[in-house]
């Protein structure tokens, strides 16, 4: 299930693009494509793992043995989908969503997706607020008890609402589908909160405005936040090459916190999100050596080159790993929910599950945008040995 195919991708991809044009029938109807694309997919693995009696089928496309909590919960959702009246059947069901759905979807998001490896998840299913540690380090104080001390350290924590974003995922499930148990809805329903998990949450980490999404990767945490156009962007560092002499100011700037005291910056922790299509014709040209024994890593300080669809082509943004927080859940009820946006199809149900949470890095000096467009492929050196052996041209009359 976690490699069912491009295809699927390609669609929801597809309907997303349409939603932020405005084109809400065009985007409806991809997104049933997408979800039937899903469902026919996770029902013919279902039906060779049954007919092959062999449980390893569905579970090689990521479907979970399911807790007992898990099961319960499935199957009286699939008793409200069946109802006359599953708006009301669903509504009345008690049991929140267990958390280690939520869990083990991230864990396959994150192993999909390196970018969103490199964040700070934090399951957030019951939680409405987060109180998170901005500084890289704080001293003890000695000395008398007073407001200061107090001010000094209260400064560095900053509250962080879970509940003003959402990011919600529609699912349309065939009838007939709901036959085949809690073990095909478990895949399917994974399936659908993983893809939506990954690509709204991809494009907010990196460009989050901050306004109805998180605050992204290349937004300047300091700044204003303008109703319209949110937190500004940062301004990007032009490059010309991944050298350390062009790279080492660049990662000095992250070796210092929000309070500009200085930070170690381990090189294992270091990472380059560029656009996919500069990943193989910008990036890797130029930090490949061709020497005698094949090619060379040239990239310095052991940073990590992770393609990502929501870069910007001719930009990259430089981090440091686990410094952008992200808090996550499907809120403190936890429900599925009937939806109403959509007018229900012949023998298709639509339903809608949303996700809450809330993220930004966890200070301004942890990520910076970089200028890659002049960046070229690294020269192959020449050198001629044993010159004086050559004939020179002779002059011509």
């Amino acid at each position: 299930m976690k490699n069912l195919d491009t295809k699927s991708a390609d669609l929801l991809a597809q309907a997303q693009a349409l939603m932020k044009d405005g084109k809400e029938p065009e985007a409806m109807a991809a997104m049933m494509t997408y979800c039937q694309a899903v469902a026919d997919g996770v029902k013919q693995d279902y039906m060779a793992m049954v007919n092959g009696h062999d449980d390893s089928v569905l579970q090689s496309r990521g479907a979970h043995t399911l807790t007992s909590q898990e099961k319960t919960y499935y199957s009286k959702l699939i008793e409200a989908m069946k109802s006359a009246d599953p708006k009301m059947a669903i509504a009345n069901i008690t049991e929140a969503m267990p958390q280690t759905i939520i869990d083990q979807v991230m864990a396959d998001v994150t192993a999909d997706h390196p970018l969103l490896n490199e964040l700070d998840f934090v399951n957030s299913s019951y939680l409405t607020k987060w109180i998170l540690n901005a500084a890289a380090k704080q001293l003890a104080v000695w000395g008398p008890i007073n407001s200061e001390i107090t001010k000094e350290l209260s400064g560095d924590l900053k509250v962080i609402d879970l509940t003003l974003m959402k990011l919600s995922a529609f699912m349309l499930i065939p009838q007939d589908t709901l036959e085949l148990g809690p073990a095909y809805v478990d895949a399917y329903i994974r399936r659908i909160l993983q893809d939506a998990a990954a690509y709204g949450i991809e494009d907010a980490v990196v460009n989050g405005k901050g306004l109805t999404d998180p605050i992204g990767m290349i937004r300047n945490i300091d700044g204003a936040l303008d109703p319209t156009n949110g937190k500004p962007s940062k301004t990007a560092t032009k490059i010309n090459s991944f050298s350390m002499i062009e790279l080492g100011p660049v990662i000095q700037t992250l070796a210092k916190d929000h309070r500009d005291r200085p930070r170690t910056v381990p090189k294992d922790k270091l990472f380059l999100l560029v656009n996919p299509g500069e990943y193989y014709s910008k990036v890797e040209p130029a930090t490949y050596l061709l020497g005698p024994n094949g090619y060379i890593d040239v990239m310095p300080y052991g940073i990590r080159r992770i393609p990502c669809e929501a870069v910007t082509e001719g930009q990259a943004v430089l981090g440091i790993s686990k410094q952008y927080f992200m808090g996550i859940g499907v809120g403190k009820d936890g429900k599925i929910e009937s939806s109403d946006e959509y007018k229900f199809l012949e023998d298709v149900r639509t339903y809608k599950i949303r996700f809450f949470g809330n993220g930004m890095p966890k200070d301004n000096n942890s990520f910076a945008l970089l200028d890659i467009s002049d960046v070229k492929p690294i020269p192959l050196p020449v050198e001629v040995t044993n010159a004086a052996d050559f004939p020179t041209a002779s002059p011509t009359a």
